[in-house]
């Protein structure tokens, strides 16, 4: 019977191998910011029957709460940027090359304030996501994708780490606690043409490189998402990221998680997220529950190939309105 493993730790190079070699093992991987009080994160999997945690050695300390799992620490011992190894691209092939709708992996989108809610995402539900993130992104074996966010977002594993790998880019992974400008010195080492960030990055960056000179002339594309990014900024990025092409995205954990991208090839009104991905239908609903028009002020439904299992809390695709996300 599969296990539900926890995995608490910063970016590196062994906190990938951990998570890949776990769902080797045909187990579930539960991925839980480290930045969150270590208590608080033992609680929020306890909540849900999870009692077994693989925890990086500098994130862990000795409490009450801890004795009560079965843990095992390992040693990240990564101080920079580094490339994955060529074994993690074969780790990845083995993993995904079923469709089963059984779990792979849990996030937490919330809990860390009240009772903890996981999404379960199936193999079938990422494989379908990754997918169609590689058809919109186009990365290819001559990129390199630079992951800075964190990797206990839907949005780095699937969208970033695992695009990456199952599309033989180059992949460099930085920890998140990193200084800007070692950062942007990167990628002109590494020679880096796809990052992926949310708004709150993009302004630190964006007003980096308005004081301060960088070489980024190897940097093709910036995508942004996780929160709605105002116009001002974008322009201002748009300025100061000089020619770079900066693209807005959707999406949700529970939908796999990209909904919406702008496409490479189309020019969309500024601050838009762009149009639905394959395998995605989008509906507005209005408060009354009739279907508006395209652009309209409404409820946005999803339904997509990548919907979530369900919650660990026990409700599933029941909890939806006719099978579709609001």
């Amino acid at each position: 019977m599969k296990k539900r493993i926890g995995l608490i730790g910063d970016n590196s190079i062994k906190y990938i191998d951990t998570l890949l070699n776990i769902l080797l093992e045909g187990d579930v991987v539960s991925l839980i910011d480290w930045r969150i009080p270590l208590d608080v994160s033992l609680n929020a999997l306890h909540q849900v029957g999870i009692n077994e945690c693989y925890i990086d050695s500098t994130k862990y300390r000795d409490t009450e709460k801890a004795k009560k799992f079965n843990i095992t620490l390992f040693d990240a011992n990564q101080k920079g940027a580094e490339e994955l190894p060529s074994s993690f691209y074969e780790k990845y092939k083995t993993i995904f090359t079923n469709q089963s709708k059984d779990d792979a992996l849990i996030f937490f989108s919330s809990g860390t304030t009240g009772k903890a809610k996981g999404i379960r995402l199936s193999f079938a539900a990422i494989n379908h996501n990754v997918d169609a993130i590689i058809d919109y992104m186009r990365p290819s074996k001559n990129d390199t994708i630079l992951i800075t966010k964190t990797l206990t977002h839907s949005s780095t594993v699937v969208g970033e780490l695992f695009v990456g790998l199952k599309a033989n880019a180059k992949v460099i992974v930085e920890p998140t606690v990193t200084s800007p400008t070692f950062v942007l010195k990167n990628i002109k080492k590494y020679n880096v043409s796809i990052w992926c960030m949310n708004p709150t990055l993009l302004n630190i960056y964006s007003k980096l490189l308005g004081c301060v000179t960088h070489d980024i002339s190897s940097l093709k594309y910036v995508f942004i998402s996780g929160s709605i990014a105002d116009k001002q900024l974008l322009e201002e990025a748009k300025r100061n990221f000089k020619n770079v092409i900066i693209l807005n995205v959707y999406g949700l954990t529970e939908a796999g998680p990209r909904v919406t991208a702008q496409r490479i090839s189309s020019v969309d009104k500024l601050g838009s997220v762009g149009s639905s991905i394959n395998g995605v239908d989008i509906k507005i609903i209005s408060e009354d529950g009739e279907i508006l028009a395209p652009y309209s002020i409404g409820i946005i439904h999803v339904n997509t190939l990548s919907i979530m299992n369900g919650y660990l809390n026990g409700l599933g695709k029941e909890s939806l309105y006719r099978g579709w996300l609001n």
